[in-house]
């Protein structure tokens, strides 16, 4: 189990100092930089492998779930070679039918959880919650 913190909690009310003109310098190399083709395909191979697709309506149907697992499963047809996300994530009432859908194909399933997206229920229904998901 994790440790609680101890001590107060940080000031998230004051912002740190940032240097302005420092960010826009740098963002501004990374706009000139060039890269190999080489490179390019890996690192977008390699963000791609990162995303984390996601359907949290309230509306959601077994068909909408079973369509975003073949998204994420089959990110470009006519592209031959790439990967594929890294999981997609439900509301718990629907990760049964997303790992169904999923298979073996080595992407993982997220859930919310803990009365999302508002968080505001109690302790003892949020950890029931997280169970259930």
């Amino acid at each position: 189990m994790a440790a609680i913190r101890q001590g107060p909690l940080p000031d998230f009310s004051v912002s740190p100092r940032i240097d302005q003109v420092g960010v826009e310098e740098r963002a501004a190399r990374f706009t000139k930089r060039s890269l190999k083709d080489e490179a390019k395909r890996n690192g977008l191979k390699l963000v791609l492998n990162m995303i984390d697709l996601t359907t949290l309506e309230g509306k959601d149907t077994d068909g909408k779930v079973k369509q975003l697992c073949y998204k994420a499963a089959h990110p470009h047809d006519q592209l031959a070679g790439l990967p594929t996300v890294a999981a997609i994530c439900v509301y718990p009432s629907m990760v049964k039918i997303a790992r169904k859908a999923l298979g073996d194909s080595g992407i993982r399933v997220a859930s919310v959880a803990t009365a999302f997206p508002s968080g505001q229920a109690p302790r003892d229904v949020k950890i029931r919650d997280t169970k259930y998901a």
